[in-house]
């Protein structure tokens, strides 16, 4: 999956699974809470696709 995703969502991904809020992710990558919420937005469609796909 990890070619799936570009290099902000996966450390975002990282960082959110590790038990970090979206402040706490903006402040480590010096970004906007609200970009770190879109990566998430992001992260989670291209894994609902792959599950889709799968399904198929």
């Amino acid at each position: 999956m990890g070619e799936l995703l570009s290099e902000l969502e996966r450390k975002v991904l990282v960082l959110y699974l590790d038990g970090r809020s979206y402040q706490e992710i903006s402040e480590d990558l010096n970004r906007h809470v609200k970009s770190i919420d879109n990566a998430l937005q992001r992260v989670k469609e291209k894994i609902r696709e792959i599950f889709r796909a799968s399904r198929d």
